[in-house]
C-alpha cells in the first residue's frame, strides 16, 4: 500500500530542512560572540584622530633603522634590538604587552631585563600558544618606539 505526498508531508520536510539551518546558525553566532568581540579600537572616532600622530611617529622611528628580533626561549620572551649598523643596543627599558590574536580575555603584561649587549629577557614565562608582541622600548632622554610582532610560544620543557 502506497501513501499519497501531501502537502503536510512538503510542510514537514520544509520546516525540518530550514529549522536545522536556522539552529547551527544560531549555535555558531552564540559560540563566535563567546571567542572575540570584533572590537579592534574601543573608539574609532579618536583613533582616528590618533592616526596622522602614529604615522608620523611610524616614520620616525622608521628613520631611525633599529631591528627587533623575537623569540620564546624555555618559556620566557628574549628580544634582541639591533642598530642601523648592526650592532646591539644596550640600556634599554623594555615593557611588552602580549595579546592572543582572537581575544582581549588573556592580555598580560611583560617587563623585560637585559641580559646581554642588546638582548632582554621576559621576567615572567609565557604561557604555550600563539601571541601578538606590543613591545614598547624606552631609551633614556628618547622618545619611544613600537614594535608589534607575533610568536608562537610552546610548552615549556621541565
Amino acid at each position: 500500500m502506497t501513501r499519497n505526498f501531501t502537502g503536510w508531508h512538503m510542510a514537514f520536510i520544509m520546516t525540518s530542512f530550514f529549522g536545522v539551518i536556522i539552529g547551527v546558525n544560531i549555535v555558531l553566532a552564540i559560540f563566535a560572540s563567546k571567542s572575540w568581540t570584533g572590537l579592534v579600537v574601543k573608539n574609532s572616532y579618536i583613533a582616528s584622530q590618533n592616526f596622522n600622530r602614529d604615522a608620523r611617529i611610524a616614520r620616525q622611528q622608521h628613520a631611525k633603522g633599529w631591528r627587533l628580533t623575537s623569540i620564546v626561549d624555555h618559556g620566557k620572551v628574549v628580544v634582541t634590538i639591533l642598530d642601523q649598523a648592526d650592532r646591539p643596543i644596550s640600556g634599554l627599558t623594555v615593557a611588552a604587552v602580549l595579546q592572543r590574536p582572537t581575544t582581549e580575555a588573556e592580555d598580560e603584561a611583560h617587563e623585560f631585563q637585559e641580559i646581554g649587549a642588546g638582548k632582554y629577557r621576559s621576567r615572567t614565562a609565557v604561557r604555550p600558544g600563539v601571541w601578538l608582541l606590543d613591545i614598547t622600548v624606552r631609551q633614556a632622554n628618547h622618545g619611544a618606539m613600537r614594535f608589534v610582532q607575533r610568536v608562537f610560544a610552546k610548552e615549556a620543557p621541565s
